[in-house]
């Protein structure tokens, strides 16, 4: 456990990235925003949610109820992405307060929708994918140049 304590204390101080991203809450409202970035996580290198953490200034606020964020996650995950993603999720306390870490992991063969819209990580953010890079994943899956 001290281990996940360090990991998700280092992904803090490292802020934002293609491959992390932050999340005050994970609650029915911002449902959409968390599977969009889990689905993006997905489809492009994997990557790491820390549920609990003020977006921007990085300050760890905590989650009230962290096993059910985590059975949200759960239910999320299986419910509006599809295929439905691989990813580990796990209670960590940091500074007396519980936040959740999500884990995505990463399948280069795969787009990862919400809707039928498939999403990507680009710089710190969660976008659909353009049909140009649709186009070229084929392409390389396809072993097509």
């Amino acid at each position: 456990m001290a281990n996940l304590v360090e990991t998700v204390r280092s992904l803090i101080a490292q802020g934002e990235s293609s491959t992390v991203d932050f999340k005050a809450q994970a609650e029915r409202q911002n449902h959409d925003s968390v599977c969009k970035d889990i689905a993006a996580f997905a489809t492009s290198d994997g990557g790491d949610l820390v549920i609990g953490v003020r977006n921007g200034t990085r300050e760890i606020l905590g989650v009230e109820d962290p096993e059910s964020v985590q059975d949200r996650i759960a239910s999320w995950t299986f419910d509006y992405i599809k295929p439905s993603p691989e990813v580990r999720t796990s209670m960590v306390e940091l500074d007396e307060k519980m936040l959740v870490h999500v884990h995505v992991l990463h399948n280069q063969e795969r787009f990862f929708c919400i809707n039928g819209e498939p999403y990507e990580r680009v710089g710190a953010t969660s976008r659909k994918v353009s049909d140009e890079n649709r186009l070229q994943r084929l392409r390389q899956a396809a072993h097509i140049n």
